[in-house]
């Protein structure tokens, strides 16, 4: 496995505001100014803890925070074409995205994000 070097900023053509960020995933854009507070229900989710200081949302800070921030975006979109709204079918939104986000290639998650 090859290490990987952070995404080089210089070279991003950005449409987001400076010091922003978005992220780009299988043809879905996502941005900042995107969050609900869905997407901070579903992190507290995925790290076990509403705490504050356990739920650091910005995914500039770390590959993990970006993968969890890739995964909550897409739990919202999908949940709210769900026709099954019980939460076992939920559950099984998220452990999908979950695997699906943790499985994907290195490059693609790093290569998602976007800053400003």
């Amino acid at each position: 496995m090859s290490m990987l070097a952070p995404p080089d900023q210089s070279t991003r053509v950005d449409a987001v505001r400076p010091g922003s960020w978005s992220i780009s995933w299988r043809g879905l854009h996502f941005s900042e100014e995107d969050l609900t507070g869905q997407h901070l229900s579903v992190l507290s989710l995925i790290v076990g803890s509403d705490d504050f200081s356990a739920l650091d949302i910005d995914p500039r800070n770390g590959h993990q925070r970006l993968m969890m921030m890739i995964a909550a975006f897409v739990v919202v979109q999908a949940a709210a074409s769900a026709t099954d709204g019980s939460a076992e079918a939920m559950g099984g939104i998220v452990a999908g995205v979950m695997e699906d986000v943790a499985s994907a290639p290195v490059e693609e998650i790093l290569g998602s994000i976007t800053f400003g």
